[in-house]
């Protein structure tokens, strides 16, 4: 599928769309959201695992090498 050519449900799409403009009018972008509840799930994990305050920023970020 080529560039600009959009899958899935249109309406889904359009919804997306509207709770991000949301979100950004409350100061708030929606990726935002979504990277503090990832960031929040791998802090429940690393707790499950007996790891202690670990930084959740830290904790999905890439690995180097």
């Amino acid at each position: 599928m080529g560039p600009g050519r959009q899958t899935g449900d249109p309406a889904a799409t359009e919804e997306c769309s509207l709770l991000d403009r949301e979100f950004t009018t409350a100061g708030r972008g929606i990726e935002r959201i979504v990277r503090e509840w990832i960031c929040d799930e791998f802090r429940l994990a690393a707790s499950a695992y007996g790891i202690r305050n670990a930084d959740g920023e830290e904790l999905p970020a890439g690995q180097d090498g």
